[in-house]
């Protein structure tokens, strides 16, 4: 593979993890409201990791 697709796939991850982020933060803030009940909740992050 060469550097040019290495690099744009790289971006497209950072990107991706970064939506990721506000998404997560969005929830805390949810939970915070108590919009959502609290649970012990994986980050999104972390859910998509373990998959």
């Amino acid at each position: 593979m060469d550097r040019l697709m290495y690099d744009k796939i790289i971006r497209v991850l950072e990107n991706i993890e970064k939506h990721l982020d506000k998404i997560d933060k969005k929830l805390d803030k949810d939970e915070q409201n108590n919009l959502r009940p609290v649970v012990n909740r994986p980050s999104v992050r972390d859910r998509i990791r373990i998959r």
